[in-house]
């Protein structure tokens, strides 16, 4: 969950990367690349990004442990003051090291950019974007999660994976950054989908076949802008 003061916590990061430094020294710390949590539009990092309407209603989810979790707090709000906060407390100490938002999940759009219809979060996270811009905060990198993406049919076809990053290219741009390096920091093949139980446990295609979907993959990817790709 999200801290509950992010100026305590950004004070707790720069103490732990002061302790980085004196064991792995400086030069070495500012190749470093430092990232803000994972898929933190959802509910990975405190109530997602879509709970906008907080206090009302209350974002109310499974907490693991038998019951539920219900925040009142804004999602967006909390996360874009923690990051300002962190990335502020980073590079005091290593401003040559790369600072960025978690991965996002779940965001799409067509080549031009306009996000899906279906992305529910796309919204958020161009305004995500447009407060930490207006804030002076640094972007060294944006990136998503990126899955296999199935049809109606059940196939999953590899230019999808290029939707994405177009979205991420094109959000950046209508922020006000400019040629911020977009990634993605998981990569793979869905467990869930149509060939899961021929899979079996590796829940990835096998053979020639599942390695020309990886490539087909990775090409449309870079043709899209990607500038890495990390799988998880």
């Amino acid at each position: 969950s999200a801290p509950d003061d992010p100026e305590e916590f950004a004070a707790f990061v720069k103490d732990f990367v002061k302790e980085l430094v004196k064991r792995y020294g400086y030069q070495i710390v500012s190749t470093f690349r430092f990232r803000l949590g994972t898929e933190a539009d959802g509910p990975r990092y405190g109530p997602p990004f879509a709970n906008f309407t907080a206090p009302n209603p209350p974002f109310v989810a499974l907490n693991g442990r038998g019951g539920n979790f219900t925040s009142r707090k804004n999602g967006l709000d909390v996360y874009v003051e923690t990051y300002i906060a962190v990335s502020k407390a980073v590079k005091s100490v290593v401003p040559l090291a790369g600072f960025g938002p978690s991965n996002f999940a779940s965001v799409g759009s067509s080549r031009d950019g306009i996000p899906d219809k279906n992305c529910a979060v796309c919204p958020y996270v161009l305004e995500f974007l447009k407060r930490i811009f207006k804030a002076g905060a640094p972007l060294d990198y944006l990136a998503a999660s990126d899955y296999s993406h199935w049809d109606k049919n059940g196939f999953a076809p590899a230019q999808r994976m290029a939707d994405a990053i177009w979205f991420l290219s094109y959000a950046h741009r209508m922020s006000g950054f400019k040629d911020t390096p977009i990634e993605v920091h998981e990569w793979g093949w869905a467990g869930w989908g149509k060939w899961q139980a021929a899979v079996g446990e590796m829940k990835w295609p096998m053979g020639v076949w599942g390695s020309s979907w990886g490539l087909s993959s990775l090409l449309w990817q870079r043709n899209a802008g990607c500038r890495r790709v990390y799988h998880w």
